[in-house]
């Protein structure tokens, strides 16, 4: 974890008494204190560094003020075997200070917007700082269905013009294909168990192709040949999507007319993908119940809001286009990374001949996922794609 508690007290000090006067709109202030609480990090990503809120008082004017920010930090990964400082990248690693000092977001659509950039620094050690607007504690707990259609909405208002015809960001940076570039990212770890299940490996049997159950077949098909999903994906209407918009990536407040704007933060994989696309991870965390109504019931809802939203705009949109780019993010984002995930669990495992330590995991994952949304979305992107 970067020690960011000393460097702000001691060798970047004139970085934060710069952050704080943007804050408080003061070039002169004078910071008095400066408390260092971490939020997050990193969730798994080797580009995050860590998130804080960094917050004090500060005398302006004569006065003392309180001010508080929140710090990121990410940094430039190099026990990897791709190079996260090429724009192509998926995870390029300054992508999110690069839009953030563009103008992207200068006309953001009603009830819609992005944290307060106050500014970044990029080190010579291939770490960098961002400063945001501190939006305070966020509560999941607090979303009902009504926040997800919201959110859903406000995607699609941003997305709308792209698709009748504005032209798309042409900065180097913007991510492209987001999709089929995690597909290859995880590979190596899928390949570590689906090899073997295809060649027979008795404990895999869950993902031989020749043996998985019906309920199970058409993900498992997915896994092995995903290419006629990936393909029909690119072929949809393409826009600028977030390419990450889970709850945990958007906060809901009310504003001063009574109404509510959702603030989308975390745009590291800011991109051009196909319609739909980003609701595959806003509903990736959706209960299997939730205001008494069941998770497919839900999943209705927030895809009949979202095209409604792009047909109120004047974008002509099936409703088959939407499910499609829902299923094919859910299958190609989610069911890849979890066959991945397993991939690296059971390597060493198996490494070891465990053959009963990997049929007790195989046990698990089989169990998760028919419980999930998953089998019943892929089942949905095969009828589709016929």
């Amino acid at each position: 974890m970067l020690d960011i508690d000393r460097r702000l007290h001691g060798d970047e000090r004139t970085v934060l008494v710069d952050v704080v006067g943007r804050v408080l709109g003061d070039p002169d202030v004078v910071v008095e204190s400066c408390v260092v609480t971490p939020l997050a990090q990193g969730a798994g990503n080797p580009a995050s560094g860590g998130i804080w809120r960094v917050s004090g008082s500060a005398l302006s004017h004569g006065v003392s003020l309180p001010w508080s920010v929140v710090l990121k930090a990410v940094l430039c990964p190099t026990n990897v075997d791709s190079d996260h400082r090429a724009y192509s990248h998926i995870n390029y690693w300054l992508r999110e200070i690069d839009v953030l000092k563009s103008d992207v977001f200068s006309e953001m659509p009603t009830g819609m917007s992005t944290p307060h950039f106050f500014g970044s620094n990029v080190f010579a050690d291939e770490t960098a700082w961002l400063w945001l607007e501190d939006l305070g504690n966020l509560d999941r707990r607090h979303w009902s269905v009504a926040s997800y259609i919201h959110a859903a909405s406000r995607l699609a208002r941003m997305q709308s013009p792209y698709l009748l015809g504005t032209p798309l960001p042409a900065e180097p940076w913007l991510n492209t294909k987001v999709q089929r570039k995690w597909v290859e990212l995880v590979r190596p770890l899928t390949d570590v168990v689906l090899i073997p299940a295809s060649e027979g490996y008795e404990p895999l049997w869950i993902l031989d192709p020749n043996r998985t159950p019906n309920d199970m077949r058409t993900l498992v098909d997915f896994a092995y040949d995903i290419e006629p999903l990936l393909r029909r994906a690119e072929s949809l209407p393409q826009t600028l999507c977030h390419n990450d918009p889970n709850i945990d990536n958007i906060a809901l407040r009310a504003t001063s007319d009574g109404g509510i704007d959702a603030v989308f933060f975390d745009w590291q994989w800011i991109g051009r993908e196909g319609v739909g696309t980003d609701l595959g991870q806003l509903l990736c965390d959706l209960p299997a119940t939730l205001d008494g109504l069941d998770r497919p019931t839900i999943e209705d809802q927030v895809l009949d809001a979202y095209r409604s939203e792009l047909v109120s705009s004047g974008v002509a949109i099936s409703r088959d286009e939407v499910e499609f780019g829902y299923c094919s993010s859910a299958i190609s984002r989610h069911w890849i990374f979890s066959v991945a995930l397993l991939g690296n669990d059971l390597g060493p495992v198996m490494a070891d001949g465990n053959a009963a330590a990997v049929a007790a995991r195989l046990d698990e994952f089989l169990a998760k996922t028919r419980a999930g949304r998953l089998p019943r979305l892929a089942h949905r992107a095969a009828e589709l794609l016929r």
